[in-house]
């Protein structure tokens, strides 16, 4: 009985140990963060230095768990105040691979990891491949084939996957009303923009962080944009194949009884339109957006 006192204690004090130089390396990573110039980035590099999963599991001693919220928590402040750059793939990728290695359930970091991975990182193969981890680990999750959905929509230009993968979304228990609607029209009007803003809203919905929902935000208010420049260079083809010529305004279009009102651009911009051609643009934009390709 002694010997087994002497051996459980003995894994307790190893176990403090391994605790302590954990809370040890974030205060570490904190410090530097605060005390250098370039401490964002000097926390993203150690971030990117984090071993895989595999060769830190035999030294944790269970605290699997832990590791993986102070590694998460580390990820977002970094991610919370610096503007993720097509580079940071490298580090952000790794470090969310370790995270859900060590806690294959760790639904933060599939669920906004997921969308950073393409929003902010520009990287929709990274985020897909760290969501269909997810599926294969929680396959009644209805929000992993949701996210999967809109990265092979509006990045992939994979319609029918993504459609596809809405429709899997939508037989999940504890899935949203309005995503068997949803998924019936990315099948029937994949070409329509107002089915990418009808999902983009309901992505903004389920986001949870504020630089996850203001990155959905900004690629809504352009697809927005998008659609109506598309109404409108819709109604000048019309106006011209009535009149044999271009509006000498847009506002013209609404006096020709083309269309019912102007849409608004966002503020400070403008719709504005070559007279020599009839395109339709926003001041703001020197070119057209594209953001939707259907």
């Amino acid at each position: 009985m002694h010997a087994v006192r002497n051996v459980l204690a003995r894994g307790i004090h190893v176990t403090g140990i391994v605790f302590a130089l954990l809370l040890g390396g974030v205060v570490a990573l904190q410090h530097a963060m605060e005390s250098r110039a370039n401490g964002l980035a000097s926390v993203a590099e150690e971030l990117s230095r984090v071993p895989e999963a595999r060769y830190l599991k035999p030294v944790l001693l269970g605290y699997d768990a832990v590791t993986s919220d102070l590694l998460w928590l580390r990820a977002v402040q970094v991610l919370g105040q610096k503007k993720v750059s097509n580079e940071d793939f490298e580090w952000l990728y790794h470090v969310l691979d370790v995270i859900t290695s060590l806690d294959p359930l760790y639904t933060d970091a599939y669920r906004a990891g997921g969308v950073i991975l393409t929003e902010l990182a520009h990287r929709p193969d990274l985020s897909n491949r760290l969501l269909e981890k997810g599926l294969a680990q929680s396959p009644a999750a209805w929000w992993l084939p949701f996210n999967l959905a809109y990265n092979h929509f509006f990045h992939l230009n994979n319609h029918e996957q993504g459609a596809a993968y809405m429709a899997q979304a939508s037989r999940l228990q504890g899935s949203p009303a309005y995503l068997p609607r949803l998924a019936a029209r990315m099948y029937a009007e994949s070409g329509n923009p107002e089915v990418g803003v009808s999902f983009l809203q309901a992505m903004i919905r389920q986001a949870g962080e504020p630089y996850v929902k203001e990155a959905l935000q900004r690629r809504l208010t352009d697809l927005m944009l998008e659609r109506d420049v598309k109404l409108l260079d819709e109604a000048v083809s019309r106006y011209h194949a009535r009149f044999g010529r271009f509006p000498h305004r847009l506002d013209a279009l609404v006096d020709a009884g083309i269309l019912t009102a102007m849409p608004r651009a966002s503020i400070g911009s403008e719709f504005v339109m070559d007279h020599k051609t009839g395109r339709v643009g926003v001041s703001t934009r020197p070119t057209r957006m594209l953001v939707y390709r259907p």
